[in-house]
C-alpha cells in the first residue's frame, strides 16, 4: 500500500510547461525509427476507433443539413403489439392533413423503383418517390434548374411531371441545361421533366427522382393501401410534446371509430431523421453499438503496450539524463510529467494523422455506398465535434499507456540508486510489471481470436456452400415489380406479378445457352428472411 500511495503522489505532482513540449519534439527527431513506428501504429488504431464512433453517432444522432432541422418531424402509427410501425397511412394522412394544427406543411412520400427510359432508348431502374409538394417546402432547397413540384401537380388529370436529382441529370443527360421540358418514360408513364435538384438533395432518404403523389387517401379504407412515410413541420413555438398530445387525442378518436384496424395503433411524432425504432429492444441495440467500440479500445491498448515496451527500453537508456535531472532537484512527478509529454507529442501527431485518415476513409466509403441507394442524404464525411473530443480522449489514454506506465517503472524507488545499479551492469530488466503488461496484451489478443475464427469459418462455409451448388454455372438477377396504381388491390397486383414473371420466364428460356430457369425470393446461399408478394 505505501508504494501505491507513493505512485499516486508522484502522479499528483505532475507539472507541465512549454519547454516539455519542445523537448518532446526534439526527442522525436533523436529517435526517428521509434517515432515513425509508434506514430503509424497509433494512427491506424485511432483512425479505426474514430471511424466507428462517427458512424455510430451519425446513425444514432443524425441531423438534417437544413435550417430549423429540429422542427422537421415524422408521424407514424406504432403498433402496440408489435415492434415496428404500421406504414399503411394514406387514409390517416388525409385526416391528419385536414385536422392537425400543431404540425404544419404535412406531406407524404411513397417510394418506388421504376425503369427510367430516355429518348436515346437507354433504360435503367431508378429509386424514387411519389411526394407531395410540401416535401420541397420543408427542405427549403431551391431547384438547380426549372421548378419543383407544386400543389397543382397533385391534382388528378394534370399532365405527368417529374423532377430529377443531380446524379440522374449528370449521368443520363450529361448535365444538359436544356433538359427541362424533355419527356422521359418512367415505368409505363411518359412524364415531362420540370426541374433538377442540386447535388446532395435526396429526400426523403436517398431518392433520385420525384413525381407528384396524386392518391386521395380519403378514398382508401383505413389500414389499407401502400406503405407511406408521413412528415411535417412543427408549428412555430410548438414543442414535440405538444404536437404528440394533439396527435394522441386524434389517435384515440380514430381508434374508437375503427377498432378493427386502429385498436392497437398509437400515433407518434418523432424527429424526422431519427431511427423509427426507439426505446426497448432498439435502445438496447443502440447502446450495444456504442459498447462495441471497446473492441477498438482493446486494439489501441495492444498497440500502445507494444509502443510502451519500446519506449521503456529507450527510457532506460536515458538513465544518466534522468539521474542528473533528479540530482538538480526535479521530483519524480516532474520527471514523469516530462516523459508523459514526450508520449503526448508522439500520440498527438498520430491523432492528427488518424483523423485525416478517418476523414478520407469516410468520404471514400460514402462515395462507394452512394450508388447503392442506402445512404441517407443527411450522412456526410465530416467529423463531428463529439468525434474530435473522443479522439482527444483516445490521445490522452494512449499517451498515459505509452508515457506514464514506463515512467513509473523506470523512476520507481530511489532514482540515484536505481540508475547507479543499472549502470553497474544490472541491465534492462522488465520485472513483474512489464511481465503483467505483456500477459494482458496477449490475453487481449487471444480475446480477438474467436471473432477472427468466426469470420474465417463463415467465409469458408459460404465458399463451401457456393461450390456445392456449382455457383460458377449460374447467373442471377433481381426483378422488382412496382405498384404504380395504388388503388390496385393485393389480389390484382399478385395476378399482374405472376403474369409478368411468366412472360419474363418465357423470354429468358428462349435465349441460347440457357439450360434452366427458376425464380426465388432469395439465393440458395443467402441467410435472410423470406418475403412474399401479397
Amino acid at each position: 500500500m505505501p508504494r501505491f500511495v507513493q505512485r499516486l503522489r508522484s502522479i499528483a505532482e505532475l507539472r507541465f510547461s512549454a519547454l516539455d513540449f519542445k523537448v518532446g519534439l526534439r526527442m522525436l527527431g533523436r529517435h526517428p525509427g521509434l517515432s515513425v513506428v509508434g506514430t503509424v501504429a497509433v494512427a491506424v488504431a485511432i483512425a479505426l476507433g474514430t471511424i466507428y464512433f462517427e458512424a455510430v453517432d451519425k446513425f444514432r444522432n443524425p441531423r438534417l443539413p437544413i435550417r430549423d432541422a429540429d422542427r422537421v418531424v415524422s408521424i407514424l402509427n406504432w403498433n402496440a403489439k408489435g415492434i415496428e410501425p404500421d406504414s399503411r397511412l394514406l387514409n390517416d394522412f388525409a385526416s391528419w392533413r385536414k385536422d392537425l394544427h400543431k404540425v404544419t406543411d404535412l406531406g407524404a412520400a411513397i417510394t418506388f423503383q421504376r425503369n427510367l427510359e430516355t429518348e436515346n432508348r437507354n433504360i435503367e431502374p431508378v429509386y424514387g418517390a411519389e411526394v407531395t409538394a410540401t416535401a420541397f417546402t420543408i427542405m427549403r432547397t431551391p431547384p438547380l434548374l426549372g421548378r419543383t413540384l407544386t400543389a397543382r401537380d397533385e391534382l388528378a388529370g394534370e399532365p405527368p411531371v417529374v423532377v430529377l436529382s443531380h446524379s440522374v441529370w449528370t449521368r443520363r443527360f450529361a448535365g444538359d441545361s436544356r433538359v427541362v421540358g424533355k419527356a422521359v418514360k418512367l415505368g409505363s408513364v411518359t412524364a415531362t421533366i420540370v426541374g433538377v435538384m442540386p447535388k446532395g438533395f435526396a429526400f426523403p432518404v436517398s431518392h433520385k427522382i420525384w413525381t407528384p403523389l396524386r392518391q386521395d387517401g380519403s378514398l382508401i379504407a383505413p389500414g389499407t393501401g401502400p406503405s407511406v412515410r408521413v412528415f411535417g413541420l412543427l408549428a412555430s413555438g410548438v414543442s414535440l410534446g405538444e404536437a404528440q398530445a394533439e396527435l394522441a387525442v386524434f389517435g384515440a378518436r380514430v381508434a374508437s371509430s375503427y377498432p378493427e384496424t386502429h385498436k392497437d395503433l398509437r400515433p407518434r411524432v418523432v424527429p424526422y431523421e431519427k431511427p423509427l425504432l426507439e426505446g426497448g429492444e432498439a435502445g438496447f441495440i443502440g447502446r450495444l453499438m456504442y459498447l462495441a467500440n471497446t473492441i477498438f479500445l482493446m486494439l489501441l491498448t495492444i498497440v500502445c503496450t507494444n509502443v510502451a515496451t519500446l519506449v521503456f527500453a529507450r527510457t532506460a537508456t536515458r538513465k544518466w539524463e534522468i539521474t542528473v535531472r533528479n540530482a538538480l532537484g526535479a521530483s519524480r512527478g516532474r520527471i514523469i510529467a516530462q516523459l508523459f509529454i514526450e508520449a503526448l507529442v508522439l500520440v498527438g501527431g498520430a491523432t492528427v494523422v488518424g483523423l485525416f485518415v478517418a476523414r478520407v476513409a469516410m468520404g471514400y466509403g460514402l462515395a462507394m455506398l452512394a450508388t447503392s441507394d442506402t445512404v441517407p442524404f443527411w450522412f456526410n464525411a465530416t467529423l463531428s465535434w463529439k468525434t474530435i473530443v473522443y479522439a482527444g480522449f483516445l490521445t490522452v489514454f494512449a499517451a498515459a499507456i505509452i508515457g506514464i506506465l514506463p515512467a513509473l517503472r523506470v523512476t520507481r524507488g530511489n532514482l540515484h540508486d536505481a540508475m547507479r545499479s543499472q549502470g553497474s551492469g544490472a541491465g534492462l530488466r522488465f520485472g513483474w510489471f512489464w511481465t503483467t503488461v505483456i500477459v494482458v496484451q496477449v490475453a487481449i489478443t487471444v480475446a480477438f481470436m474467436p471473432l477472427a475464427a468466426g469470420g474465417i469459418f463463415e467465409s469458408n462455409r459460404f465458399k463451401d456452400r457456393a461450390a456445392g451448388i456449382g455457383a460458377d454455372r449460374f447467373l442471377t438477377a433481381g426483378v422488382a415489380l412496382d405498384r404504380e396504381d395504388h388503388a390496385l388491390d393485393s389480389a390484382a397486383f399478385a395476378a399482374r406479378a405472376r403474369l409478368s414473371i411468366s412472360a419474363l420466364e418465357q423470354r429468358l428460356a428462349a435465349e441460347p445457352g440457357v439450360e434452366g430457369l427458376a425464380f426465388s425470393d432469395r439465393l440458395p446461399v443467402e441467410d435472410q428472411f423470406k418475403y412474399r408478394i401479397d
